[in-house]
């Protein structure tokens, strides 16, 4: 856990200092109902999802319940929306689903939650933030969404949806911070559960972590320890869940972007089923209990973040 904070915040402080400016005010561009729905029923065919083993319905929020492989249910918002906040559902919903479609267990519900949410974080991520997906679907993508896209190039897209956000909110956080938040919460819950801090300084703790974590002020208790309720509900546990899945999903990111043919789906579903989906494969779920690897995820992100922000 401390070898994640030592070895990530002089990533985040590298992006942070960089001169380079990112133009991402595409990203806050509306895409209309329609084209929204348009995009996702299309991104889930892109991205595998076999409609004959499943189905695309609307919802109040994105999320996918597995009854059995032949009965997966994707529900999305379809409303209007900006875009940055598209394809990051999208993906997310549709590693859950692959995985639900493709792993064969008796009930759904009986695997290990941190294994699906590293299906989800490999997709929206890693693949969804890849150089190699983009390269491949971007003139596609922006077709299909002109005129919004007309004028920005690959390089440009690429760049924006991989921007760092200095966000002291969670949720916002780009997958070079977000550990970092995870982190920090895993210390204040392992305080808490060894008597270490009182409830009363909850907030102020939160607060000095935030500094020391993520280098950044905790402006009201909104953007600080009133984020979640886990700590009013003491549901505790899922920071080092998470913390585990990232690991997962980078380990699994690593060896597909270094074995696959190409990023055709057809690729990248056969090397997925051969070694993530295959109870016997090397990333099955019984094989990622037993992983918690920090450098793949670390490599990933150097490679990724170091040339993003040279100026």
């Amino acid at each position: 856990m401390n070898a994640s904070k030592k070895e990530l915040t002089p990533l985040v402080q590298y992006a942070k200092s960089s001169d380079k400016k990112i133009k991402t005010g595409f990203l806050y561009d509306d895409i209309d109902e329609s084209t929204h729905q348009s995009l996702l029923n299309d991104g889930l065919k892109r991205l595998g999802f076999d409609f004959e083993a499943g189905r695309m319905d609307t919802g109040h929020t994105s999320l996918t319940v597995a009854i059995q492989p032949d009965d997966v249910r994707i529900a999305f918002p379809y409303a209007t929306s900006e875009l940055r906040n598209v394809f990051p559902k999208l993906f997310s919903e549709a590693g859950e689903a692959s995985f639900s479609q493709n792993y064969e267990t008796l009930l759904q519900g009986e695997t290990d939650p941190s294994t699906k949410l590293a299906h989800r974080l490999l997709f929206e991520k890693f693949i969804g933030k890849s150089e190699g997906f983009w390269q491949l679907n971007y003139a596609d993508i922006q077709k299909r969404l002109s005129p919004t896209l007309d004028h920005v190039s690959y390089e440009q897209f690429y760049e924006a949806i991989n921007a760092v956000d200095f966000t002291i909110v969670k949720s916002e956080a780009s997958e070079v911070m977000q550990p970092l938040h995870l982190l920090m919460r895993y210390e204040i819950e392992k305080a808490v559960i060894n008597g270490e801090v009182a409830t009363k300084e909850l907030q102020n703790i939160w607060a000095e972590k935030s500094g020391e974590h993520l280098s950044l002020l905790t402006p009201h208790d909104l953007g600080g320890i009133l984020q979640e309720d886990n700590f009013a509900t003491g549901s505790f546990g899922a920071p080092g869940f998470e913390l585990l899945s990232y690991m997962n999903a980078a380990s699994m990111y690593q060896k597909l972007s270094q074995e696959t043919k190409s990023w055709q789906n057809e690729d990248v579903k056969s090397w997925l089923q051969n070694n993530a989906y295959n109870v016997d494969g090397s990333f099955s779920p019984q094989a990622l209990r037993k992983q918690d690897d920090l450098s793949a995820y670390l490599k990933v992100m150097e490679e990724r973040f170091v040339p993003l922000y040279q100026n």
